[in-house]
């Protein structure tokens, strides 16, 4: 197997204590949280105080809170093989489970799709968003290849 890596994306990974490498951000999840929030109180602020609006709106922002909260991975990898993480659940994936790894972009972010050759408790495929690089830059980084 041959794996291809740029430096770009040594550079934008972060090396924790135990030899893991940070590969994926929730931050955008948090800010869409955020944002959902604070759209739920000014839209919150056009209704009457007694309306079935108010717990509809209050109802759909605490469910779309909690669904992307519940979404967020995070991703680490140590050699070949990934870690991957949610609020609840965590699990290690050795790179023999891995068909490919593919990137590609959601509303102008970086999203990455890691293939699996068999189904984990997160299903077929992990997606996530990987951190950008220390500039801020949002250039494509290299993806890794395996063949």
């Amino acid at each position: 197997m041959k794996r291809e890596q740029g430096s770009d994306m040594q550079s934008s990974a972060r090396i924790t204590g135990s030899g893991w490498e940070k590969l994926s951000s929730c931050k955008p999840f948090f800010t869409a949280a955020l944002f959902i929030f604070i759209a739920g109180i000014l839209v919150l602020g056009f209704y009457p105080r007694n309306s079935l609006a108010l717990v509809s709106v209050a109802g759909i922002a605490s469910v779309s809170i909690g669904v992307l909260i519940l979404a967020c991975k995070q991703v680490h990898r140590r050699g070949e093989e990934y870690r991957v993480g949610t609020l609840f659940h965590q699990e290690i994936i050795p790179s023999d489970d891995i068909c490919m790894i593919v990137q590609s972009s959601l509303l102008g972010l970086p999203l990455r799709r890691i293939h699996l050759r068999k189904p984990t408790r997160f299903g077929w495929v992990v997606s996530y968003m990987p951190l950008l690089p220390k500039g801020n830059s949002r250039e494509q980084e290299p993806t890794s290849i395996r063949s």
